[in-house]
């Protein structure tokens, strides 16, 4: 069973030890494992290595609950690379999600 990572959001993982909720969102595919092993340094340079948790989403419409997260840090990283093929990206998860991007043009009509 391996997994082939396609995207990660937040690109930089914050800081692991703060007594706040961590989300970090992604894409991939293959099979989830149970957990997954993330490392990094501490302030005094050790190294720290935790287990996390997989939570699987059932019949939870993800792409529209992190759509409008996405859509910032993916449009973030675009102006800072120029990269045109991330802004097409974040034009994709508007028009599928509806919500407005930096890349898209939306008109809303009322109608009664």
């Amino acid at each position: 069973n391996s997994v082939e990572l396609l995207e990660l959001h937040p690109f930089a993982i914050q800081d692991l030890s703060c007594d706040y909720p961590m989300i970090i969102s992604g894409r991939c595919r293959g099979s989830l494992p149970e957990s997954v092993e993330v490392s990094g340094t501490l302030a005094d340079m050790s190294n720290f290595t935790a287990e996390l948790k997989i939570w699987k989403a059932k019949d939870v419409p993800l792409d529209k609950v992190f759509a409008r997260r996405w859509i910032n840090i993916l449009t973030a990283n675009a102006w800072f690379t120029g990269n045109k093929e991330t802004e097409k990206q974040v034009a994709e998860i508007s028009m599928r999600t509806g919500f407005p991007s930096e890349y898209t043009c939306m008109i809303v009509v009322q109608t009664e």
